[in-house]
């Protein structure tokens, strides 16, 4: 496997005299950079490492973030609606108030940063990863986050009215306040999180269906979740109708006429019943 080339670090008068010319800033290093003011409308940040560098309130709308890895910068306030960061990584950054509406974010990943107060409608996740940031008050609605992950995330008073989280990953996080109107739900597993006050209603108008089988935690019934455990083999569900008979069968000693139900079960394999 070739080694990449090492990446060109620039420097503040480099990246203005590039933007100047319509350049691209795509596979460059920036490390420390006051980046605030910036015309970074549209240009292609692709590849790169940006460290400690200020973007705050800086427009990346448009721009071409795929694979940059932002490192402990600043980006509160910054305009990246329509930005694409599909496969980024976001690493203890500060993007308070970011608006990231219409942006794609698939496979990216975010590990300890802070996006209070921010805007992720229609955002384009499938596939992300939140790990330990606090995603408070954020709008996440009609987002498409099927396949994500959030691990240990704060998610309070957030809302995903009409998102999509099929087969999403909620594990120890802080739902509390939490809407879901609307909301695609399906296959979605919950482990170890805190639902206090929030609410779900699927698109149907009847309740989510969260997947709750391999809930942990705690958990408060005032989500409004349905708690249903699909079971694959109906006949091996506690009270389940083969169990009754047998019980019945096993307790009066008489003879049961067998119904059809019976039979579709033994022609199953079922568990059998021998008193």
């Amino acid at each position: 496997m070739r080694d990449e080339p090492p990446l060109q670090q620039l420097t503040i008068q480099e990246v203005c005299a590039r933007l100047r010319r319509g350049a691209s800033l795509a596979d460059s290093m920036l490390v420390g950079l006051d980046l605030r003011g910036l015309p970074l409308h549209g240009v292609s940040l692709s590849g790169s490492r940006i460290t400690q560098c200020d973007l705050s309130e800086v427009d990346l709308r448009h721009a071409g973030c795929g694979g940059a890895r932002f490192t402990a910068t600043k980006l509160a306030g910054a305009k990246a609606r329509n930005a694409s960061l599909a496969e980024a990584r976001l690493i203890d950054c500060q993007a308070e108030g970011i608006d990231l509406s219409e942006a794609q974010l698939g496979r990216a990943a975010l590990l300890r940063c802070k996006l209070g107060g921010a805007r992720l409608d229609r955002v384009l996740a499938e596939g992300a990863q939140f790990v330990e940031s606090d995603l408070s008050e954020v709008h996440l609605d009609s987002g498409q986050f099927s396949s994500a992950r959030f691990v240990r995330t704060t998610l309070r008073q957030t809302s995903w009215t009409e998102a999509i989280l099929e087969r999403t990953l909620l594990a120890e996080c802080e739902i509390s306040g939490a809407a879901f109107a609307g909301a695609s739900l399906a296959k979605a597993i919950a482990l170890g999180c805190t639902f206090t006050g929030a609410a779900a209603r699927r698109r149907d108008g009847d309740r989510s269906a969260l997947r709750q089988e391999r809930l942990a935690g705690r958990h408060q019934p005032a989500a409004n979740l349905r708690r249903r455990q699909p079971a694959r083999n109906p006949a091996r569900r506690t009270g389940s109708f083969r169990e009754k008979l047998c019980r019945r069968r096993f307790i009066e000693g008489g003879s049961v006429k067998r119904p059809a139900r019976w039979r579709q079960l033994r022609s199953r394999n079922a568990v059998r019943c021998n008193p």
